[in-house]
């Protein structure tokens, strides 16, 4: 093939521009994003139950929908929510690379077979079924720097004005406003007026309910009518009611000229439908606008999108209210991808200054660079039909590409200049040398795509981590090793030229000095090659000592997932003592966000009433979004930053606990990092029961040396009132229990009527009682129920009142009761450690036929990975898959062995780089684990292809074998070096996705150095020791035609002949 390219140099240029401008078309169309597509899908159920506790939620909501929807196929897990405000929130979460549409479609079926048995104040309120978005792409906040406008104020702005027109930018996926809830119409009734009129709850809800309503007037004139008909009129009446005064005229009740009217007994206002939450911006009330992405959209392009329409709509904001965008979470995809596109730079520089200095010729040295943008370039064509995108794992695959790229045409230049050093011109050494280096060329990139091969069987996150960056790599060396049999030859044809020994130029003092060192190199490598072959008493016992030390350094390095990255923000979270109120949270929050501030903070956003460990909303925990400002504008990392914060909050004087988290590796998995794992009451013993189960398991995990913190975010000791009906006291008194229940509901909860509509959207109606009547239980003596006999009963007098201890919210994973756990890491521990300490615990402290363990978010995704395939058994059938392809290309089966008796040298360097580093064998560590078998057995190809075409050129096997060693050397150590420092700036990368780098960086360079300082000169031993164990022999003969294939040749020629 190679000769045909030669001769016609003009098609190989065609087909190496085409490629290159098809990959530049789909480069420009491919997504951007932080990852690729690896965060698991979440459907999310939430629906109201006004009024109700959370263990009412829990019972006559959470058990019917779970029940019914447990099992859904695809799902993973599932785990809800019911807290004391009457929200229920049920995420069914399914598995990474699911199709999100029919997961939501399968969960809305399991949905619809349970919704008859929920309560009918449920049915009335809806229930949603969402795509559950993970972390936010962007936050938009709204202020108002002179006051005018309080949180719902903005927040309904926010909702009116913005969120609508934010769902339709292309890539956005949901939008949510925190701060102050949605508009409603708020009914404060006065229960002393209410007594002295004597007018029920029931009595202002059907009155409310009949006079806010829709009534279609129909038409006059419509057909059919009389003959004669001239005219048709459209008939409208009084629908619903959209003002507030509008309600007040509501009529309650009329006694011939005396009305009674609903702002004779209730205050009516514009309100809010909750008033459990409120928002600030840097000491500001705010309200926040959340922007998440649609799964598999471009995240940079969505953002800029998104920065678009909020420029264009700041001008035409009423006078008192600003906006800014206060968290931008792409601000580290945009480092990140920028960091890599320096790095990128910086080993294509690198590559070729070590090209330059081995070649000593800008002719030789133009070859090898074009490769790296013809195979990169046109790697991209295959992306689109892949499903890839362009992110910092694919990119990552691009820059270790460098290095590799280049090997095949270094290979090819290396060998062609050899032999026009010998006397060739440039077109006949071209031939020469694609006679033996094809081969090799063939057999590296076979080699180097066979062992991602195993990768493709792995699934869910690492599945996806390992293809993107396997297929990429595979592919691009694919490309480089066409490139190789195609371009490079006619290229090499066209531009090398013989060197002129005697020309001189201002690198010459400096190429006679460096060939003057090659020379004593190569002289004292092929002396040292030849001892160590000599001697295999002595190398193969070496060879073997760096078998057995590759164990027990592993054994060192602590196992890990994914690296805790700087993405260029924090969160942080405040949990107050039981029972605060919101009014408390506020003023607590005011410190909890002066304690935060720090020269490194840009932006800081708080929610007060929202507890992120556990996502419920309540009044005593306070959240914060903190954005820091770039990289280059401060010292500290994210985690140096988020223990500063921390120390700074534990003097800050709070009323609670108080923490400083760092976003989850993966965006959308869970909340915050660390380990998150659950406890199930298996058989329903009841909170206290599991609430004392999770008290001994704390206090034992506590304990271990791994765990810095483990928080229990059960609550379940929250001092409450337990308000009993009793129902003889309700008989004897002649009063409904339903009546006298729905009363208590109404007055002290939040109880919904019906709609209303204002601003081109419909909104809720609520009554409640005044906040004054509701401000103790002792208010409830002004509580009255109207019974059978038309008086008026006090509702104390029925009820029963004693104080308890019960949970703040109900947790449910997997139907059971749970409670949920989030444990940190003490520094220096993994993960991985922590969570072998935590099952280690559990064996110790728990009935596991009475209490389950589970894991959630990232957590459990990892335990998944580790449940799954292991790093081992990836990399044993990585190597027997490059294996099989040797055998293949070599025809014998022993032979491969002397290629792969030399990699545990390459693995051994990089545990003992990552021991040195002090870094975990992350995902990405295990990715250049898994390269680096390739990588090693490429230099072992090259002696060893050599080796055998000398012997069967007649040369006896010590002889093959060194002059194969000395031959091959150069190219080994241009390859190896030109590698090496394209992944220094790898090594040594900061910034945002730097620990990704890091990681991967640390591997391969130390891997490959140390099998290069090392592995080179045991190589030669080794394929001595294989040929001589296994009496393997080559001759001239294996040089000639097989006689059978050109006798056959010569039958066939005659017989057409005839």
């Amino acid at each position: 093939m190679s000769a045909f390219f030669i001769k016609h140099p003009a098609i190989a240029a065609v087909i190496a521009i085409v490629t290159t401008l098809l990959g530049l078309v789909c480069m420009f169309n491919l997504p951007i994003s932080q990852y690729p597509e690896i965060t698991p899908r979440t459907i999310q159920l939430q629906a109201m139950f006004p009024g109700a506790s959370a263990q009412a939620v829990a019972d006559s909501v959470g058990t019917p929908l779970e029940r019914q929807i447990s099992g859904v196929q695809g799902m993973d897990y599932m785990t809800s929510v019911s807290s004391n405000n009457g929200v229920y929130n049920l995420s069914v979460i399914f598995e990474p690379g699911s199709d999100t549409d029919i997961d939501q479609v399968l969960t809305n079926m399991r949905y619809g077979q349970a919704s008859s048995q929920l309560p009918q104040e449920v049915q009335s309120t809806g229930v949603t079924i969402k795509q559950q978005p993970g972390l936010p792409l962007m936050i938009y906040s709204l202020t108002s720097p002179d006051g005018s406008y309080h949180s719902v104020d903005l927040a309904n702005y926010a909702q009116v004005k913005l969120v609508d027109e934010l769902k339709r930018v292309e890539g956005v996926g949901e939008v949510q406003v925190y701060g102050a809830g949605r508009y409603a119409i708020r009914i404060w009734l006065d229960t002393s007026k209410m007594t002295h009129y004597g007018v029920s709850v029931n009595e202002v809800r059907g009155a409310i309910s009949a006079q806010n309503t829709t009534n279609p007037g129909g038409k006059i004139g419509a057909d059919p009518v009389p003959d004669g008909q001239e005219q048709t009129i459209t008939v409208r009446t009084q629908g619903r009611l959209s003002e507030p005064h509008e309600f007040e005229d509501i009529i309650i009740r009329q006694n011939g000229d005396e009305i009674l009217y609903l702002k004779d007994i209730a205050k009516v206002e514009l309100g809010a439908e909750d008033y459990s939450a409120t928002g600030r911006l840097n000491g500001e009330v705010s309200a926040a606008i959340v922007i998440f992405q649609s799964p598999g959209s471009n995240a940079i392009a969505t953002a800029d999108r998104v920065e678009k329409l909020l420029e264009a709509k700041a001008p035409l904001m009423p006078e008192g209210i600003t906006g800014r965008v206060s968290l931008d979470t792409t601000t580290a995809v945009r480092y990140s991808i920028d960091e890599i596109k320096h790095t990128f730079m910086e080993a294509v520089i690198l590559v070729a200054l070590v090209v330059y200095v081995f070649l000593q010729n800008w002719r030789a040295t133009l070859i090898p660079l074009i490769a790296v943008p013809v195979s990169l370039i046109s790697t991209f064509c295959l992306f689109p039909v892949l499903g890839f995108s362009l992110n910092t794992i694919s990119l990552l695959g691009m820059v270790l590409a460098i290095g590799l790229v280049v090997d095949d045409a270094i290979v090819v230049v290396e060998a062609v200049q050899e032999h026009i050093d010998k006397g060739l011109n440039p077109r006949m050494a071209s031939f020469a040398a694609m006679q033996e280096v094809s081969g090799p060329v063939i057999a590296i990139a076979l080699v180097l795509a066979a062992v991602f091969l195993p990768s493709l069987l792995l699934e869910g996150i690492t599945g996806t981590l390992f293809k993107q960056f396997a297929v990429t790599i595979a592919i691009s060396m694919l490309i480089s090793a066409f490139n190789a049999l195609t371009l490079s030859p006619a290229l090499c044809a066209l531009l090398l030229k013989p060197r002129n020994a005697g020309r001189k130029s201002l690198f010459s003092p400096f190429h006679r000095l460096f060939n003057w060192c090659y020379g004593r190199v190569s002289n004292g490598y092929t002396r040292m090659c030849g001892s160590l072959a000599r001697k295999l008493a002595i190398s193969i016992p070496l060879l073997l000592l760096f078998w057995g030390a590759v164990a027990p350094v592993a054994e060192r390095v602590p196992g890990g997932f994914l690296p805790d990255e700087d993405q260029g923000f924090l969160l942080a979270c405040l949990i107050l003592k039981p029972n605060t109120s919101l009014q408390v949270a506020y003023e607590q929050d005011k410190k909890f966000e002066a304690a935060l501030q720090d020269p490194a903070v840009k932006n800081l956003t708080t929610v007060v009433g929202l507890n992120i460990l556990n996502s419920v909303q309540t009044p005593g925990a306070c959240i914060a979004y903190i954005e820091l400002k770039d990289w280059s504008e401060r010292p500290e990392t994210s985690a140096e930053l988020a223990g500063k914060l921390q120390g700074k909050l534990a003097q800050a004087g709070l009323d609670g606990m108080a923490m400083v988290l760092e976003p989850p590796a993966i965006p959308g998995v869970g909340t915050a990092n660390g380990v998150t794992m659950v406890l199930e009451d298996l058989e329903g013993q009841g909170v206290a029961y599991l609430h004392e189960q999770v008290q001994r398991f704390q206090e034992a995990a506590s304990r271990r040396p791994e765990i810095a913190l483990c928080i229990d975010m059960m609550m379940a000791d929250m001092p409450q009132k337990y308000v009993n009906l009793d129902k003889e006291k309700c008989k004897f008194h002649k009063v409904d229990i339903d009546v006298a229940n729905g009363i208590l509901a109404s007055y002290n909860g939040s109880s919904f009527i019906n709609y209303f509509n204002a601003f081109g959207q419909q909104w809720q109606v609520y009554i409640q009682a005044q906040g004054e009547d509701r401000a103790s239980l002792e208010k409830m003596d002004g509580f009255f129920v109207t019974n059978a006999d038309g008086a008026r009963v006090p509702l104390s007098a029925l009820v029963n009142i004693r104080e308890i201890e019960d949970t703040e919210f109900v947790m449910h994973h997997n139907i059971y009761n749970a409670a949920k756990l989030n444990v940190m890491p003490r520094p220096g521990h993994s993960t991985q450690q922590v969570m072998d300490a935590l099952k280690e615990v559990f064996r110790q402290t728990m009935d596991p036929t009475k209490v389950g363990f589970d894991y959630q978010d990232m957590s459990f995704q990892e335990n998944k990975v580790r449940n799954s395939i292991g790093l081992g058994a990836i990399f044993t059938m990585s190597a027997v898959f490059a294996f099989l392809i040797l055998v293949a290309l070599y025809e014998k089966w022993s032979l491969p062995l002397a290629v792969f008796l030399t990699v545990p040298i390459a693995v051994l360097g990089a545990y003992a780089g990552l021991f040195w580093q002090g870094m975990e064998l992350t995902l990405y560590a295990q990715i250049g684990l898994v390269m680096l078998v390739g990588l090693a057995a490429k230099n072992a190809i090259l002696i060893v292809e050599f080796a055998n075409l000398e012997m069967q050129r007649g040369k006896g096997l010590m002889e093959a074998t060194l002059a194969a060693a000395r031959l091959r050397l150069r190219p080994i150590l241009m390859t190896s070096l030109a590698f090496v420092l394209g992944c220094i700036p790898l090594m040594l990368s900061s910034g945002s996705g730097a620990l990704a780098r890091n990681a991967i960086g640390t591997v391969v360079v130390i891997g490959m150095g140390v099998a290069t300082l090392v592995g080179a000169f045991l190589i030669p031993c080794s394929y001595v020791f294989i040929m001589k164990l296994f009496r393997i022999k080559f001759s001239l003969n294996d040089l000639k035609e097989d006689p059978d294939e050109v006798g056959a040749r010569k039958y066939l020629a005659a017989h057409t002949k005839d």
